[in-house]
């Protein structure tokens, strides 16, 4: 006779599912800001990939910087840290090959009443205060979903 032992199961692992690869967030989303420096206007568009749900965000990713009027412009690696809490959104956004990376430029938005974008403000510290006495510098920013 053959007898059949059972074996207790093991509790599930609360942490395995952190442990295991997950999917890349479905949707891209565009980040828009134009900002000044050295007496002109720049326009800056970066692409990070966000499910729009409410998530911690950290992403190094390519903005492209360009003056504006012009065309074209180069690429910066930025990073792009924030939260996304219901309809709030927080970014702190550092442009990594500036003279202000330290700083970051600070975006908050809330989100439109259609759900495909966050619109706000952002704002940076004055990057040279013993020599500028600026009081910074602050903007519009816009972030709008545009795949997914």
């Amino acid at each position: 006779m053959t007898e059949v032992i059972e074996k207790t199961r093991r509790p599930d692992d609360p942490l395995a599912t952190l442990r295991e690869p997950q999917d890349k967030p479905q949707g891209r989303w565009r980040i828009d800001m134009t900002f000044k420096g050295g007496g002109q206007s720049f326009k800056g568009v970066a692409f990070i990939d966000f499910d729009g749900a409410d998530r911690i965000i950290s992403q190094r990713v390519k903005m492209t910087v360009s003056q504006i009027g012009v065309l074209s412009g180069g690429q910066m690696p930025v990073d792009v840290e924030g939260l996304v809490n219901g309809p709030d959104l927080t970014l702190d956004i550092y442009i990594l090959d500036a003279p202000f990376r330290h700083n970051g430029f600070k975006a908050t938005a809330q989100q439109t009443v259609n759900g495909s974008a966050y619109e706000g403000r952002y704002t940076i510290e004055c990057v040279n205060p013993d020599t500028c006495d600026c009081d910074g510098m602050e903007g519009p920013f816009l972030m709008s979903r545009i795949e997914g």
